[in-house]
């Protein structure tokens, strides 16, 4: 007859600690996949950050080049430069 209850406390000890751990277990769950959207949503606003500065340097360069066809003599050689390592 003690096995029976042996056996029963054992059980209910268990199923106590598996219901007890539930609320961590799903918290640790929501705070993985939150940490996981965070981190594509940073990664979205760096490549989008890159876009918006590579997009900035071709029209500073495409301006640049413009205004450089508005140069004459001296003036030409400097401004090419330029364009050259904005180009780079």
């Amino acid at each position: 007859m003690s096995d029976v209850s042996l056996y029963v406390a054992v059980i209910t000890a268990a199923a106590g600690v598996a219901g007890g751990s539930i609320p961590s277990v799903t918290s640790v769950i929501r705070d993985g996949r939150q940490a996981k959207r965070d981190q594509q949503n940073h990664q979205t606003e760096t490549e989008r950050q890159a876009c918006l500065d590579l997009l900035a340097a071709a029209s500073e360069l495409r301006a640049r080049v413009a205004n450089a066809a508005d140069c004459h003599g001296d003036e030409i050689d400097a401004r090419l430069a330029q364009i050259r390592d904005l180009e780079a």
